[in-house]
């Protein structure tokens, strides 16, 4: 079962793939941040990083 690694919600094996880092690991989703920050990287890197660029 994936989950996000910084609320710890499910996230779908489909959304690891497309918005995680290369090991489908999801760093925020969209329990924890928005999706303009996950369209921005907020998956990979966290949703903090996203906006920080």
């Amino acid at each position: 079962m994936q989950q996000c690694q910084n609320c710890g919600s499910f996230v779908s094996a489909h959304f690891a793939r497309v918005f995680g880092d290369n090991d489908d690991q999801v760093w925020a989703c969209l329990d924890c941040t928005t999706g303009t920050d996950i369209l921005s990287g907020g998956a990979v890197y966290g949703a903090d990083s996203a906006t920080a660029e």
